[in-house]
């Protein structure tokens, strides 16, 4: 499936989540969580009544243990919804939909998934971290012209949040800059990515049978 045309949406209803509520996405594997990050998310929950946290479904004993962490935080435990688990790519894009914002992991980034929330149009929430693992949204994001969504620290992540939960309309004015910047970006266009990358290894190349060292530089669009 394609994330600029995911097809249409099953529902709301039909996917277990409350028609009105401000949906935050964070499809995960249980290994990119940790109780730092899970906190911020609590808190966030708690600054948007109306908020509630879609989740990968994992074992019937890491969502009792996620909902009682939730209630220790004093955030119901229905809050957090998790979605099943489906084969097909294009049901799953479908239903991503329905997302108003992805709360990304600092640790380990999106990185396809974060492909297919911004072809979405979902705007999503990351931090800039020191691995290659941990910049790979950071860098889908500058590279559309949303640095803005792109934290220095989990603090600084979770002052976003905050602001974007409780700024009446921010989350749809995002969706929108998202929509419009993905476009103007051509974050999907695979011939232009191929001729810069080939471009980057050209330089590289060249730079070696120069005899100068390895050294940052930045890559342009060929003539």
């Amino acid at each position: 499936g394609d994330p600029r045309n995911p097809g249409a949406s099953p529902g709301r209803a039909t996917l277990g989540l409350p028609e009105e509520a401000v949906v935050l996405a964070a499809f995960h594997s249980g290994f990119k969580l940790s109780p730092e990050l899970f906190a911020v998310w609590m808190r966030l929950l708690d600054a948007e009544p109306g908020a509630v946290l879609w989740l990968s479904k994992g074992s019937e004993r890491s969502q009792a243990r996620l909902r009682a962490r939730a209630e220790a935080f004093g955030i119901d435990p229905n809050r957090l919804v998790f979605a099943e688990r489906i084969p097909s790519r294009a049901e799953h894009l479908a239903r991503l939909g329905e997302a108003d914002l992805l709360l990304d992991t600092p640790v380990y980034n999106s990185h396809s998934s974060a492909l297919d929330a911004l072809g979405c149009g979902i705007p999503i929430l990351t931090t800039r971290g020191q691995t290659f693992a941990a910049r790979v949204c950071g860098s889908l994001l500058d590279e559309i012209g949303l640095s803005e969504a792109v934290a220095e620290s989990l603090e600084a992540y979770e002052q976003r949040g905050l602001e974007w939960l409780t700024t009446p309309g921010r989350l749809r004015e995002l969706r929108e800059t998202v929509r419009r910047a993905v476009e103007a970006a051509g974050l999907f266009d695979a011939q232009r990515h191929t001729r810069r990358l080939e471009q980057a290894y050209a330089t590289m190349h060249a730079r070696r049978l120069n005899g100068e060292v390895p050294a940052a530089f930045d890559v342009t669009d060929p003539a």
